[in-house]
């Protein structure tokens, strides 16, 4: 894999100045968010800045491959828990950036209602779809944009999906949406806290934070792996000179695209020291860039 030491290295050197340029454009779009709001007093975006917003969006999802049916059909097959883990760190600590800025800006979000049936049912067949196509709405397009031609199919479906959706709404609103209803139920106002406060809102994101990044730290990426495999050890620098690869999955990959990054292909099949730290980089530039 390593023949051409002078292409690796530089695949090496393009994915590092990506990653840290992602982050850089993150911070630089939230910070821009926040002067909006605090000095300049809009509390709503151009439109066209979702354009914009995409792009570091997206990458981060490209450059965990994310946009590759395996990759999901794997973590279905529970052999590997890369996704949970990077998903665990986002929602974790996207949820604490949020509510924190919702200290002192007015962030536009809100709760959804609970309503059984509806969520039951709808994460069922979401679940049976994703799990069947290998794609989630997003990683779709990106899928596309990569040339991959089954996501054509996945495009095609969901859009049958959205349109059936849309005939048979009046009909579905009943039992699956007015019934068994319990509104926007929280966390916080489970344990008596006002989510109305917006210091009791971000204690709570506080707590459900906390619980994501543990799974993120202390879940081992591949199954039966001791915990010292885990990313927190390993951002810990624990473990350097152990390397635990998905030696199938790189032949694939390195079979199907002989010539992309070659040591992305590595960095992305691996638990190892360099692949936590990767991941926060990424997983920072993706959280800030969403919560932006």
């Amino acid at each position: 894999m390593r023949t051409n030491l002078a292409t690796y290295e530089h695949d090496k050197w393009v994915v590092t100045i990506a990653s840290w340029a992602l982050l850089a454009l993150a911070l630089a779009m939230l910070l821009g968010g926040v002067y909006m709001q605090v000095v300049l007093h809009e509390t709503k975006a151009p439109l066209w800045l979702g354009i914009v917003a995409a792009l570091p969006l997206a990458i981060p999802l490209e450059l965990w491959n994310f946009s590759d049916p395996d990759t999901l059909f794997r973590v279905m097959a529970l052999q590997d828990r890369f996704l949970v883990a990077c998903f665990g760190f986002a929602i974790g600590l996207g949820a604490i950036l949020l509510y924190g800025l919702n200290l002192f800006t007015h962030p536009n979000f809100g709760i959804k209602d609970l309503f059984i049936g509806g969520v039951v049912l709808g994460g069922l067949l979401f679940g049976i779809g994703v799990g069947l196509a290998g794609y989630f709405p997003g990683t779709i397009w990106i899928a596309l944009g990569q040339g991959r031609r089954d996501a054509i199919y996945a495009v095609i479906g969901g859009l049958l999906g959205a349109f059936t959706w849309s005939m048979i709404f009046g009909w579905a609103r009943g039992p699956l949406w007015n019934t068994l209803n319990f509104g926007p139920i929280t966390w916080p106002q489970l344990f008596g806290i006002p989510f109305s406060d917006k210091v009791g809102m971000f204690v709570g994101s506080i707590v459900f934070g906390i619980l994501l990044l543990l799974v993120f730290l202390f879940l081992p990426r591949y199954p039966k792996m001791p915990i010292k495999q885990a990313c927190g050890f390993h951002l810990a620098g624990v473990g350097k000179e152990t390397v635990i690869r998905f030696t199938d999955m790189m032949n694939d990959d390195l079979a199907k695209y002989p010539n992309q990054n070659k040591f992305l292909v590595e960095l992305i099949n691996e638990s190892s020291v360099r692949n936590a730290r990767f991941i926060m980089i990424l997983g920072a530039a993706f959280t800030i860039e969403a919560v932006a």
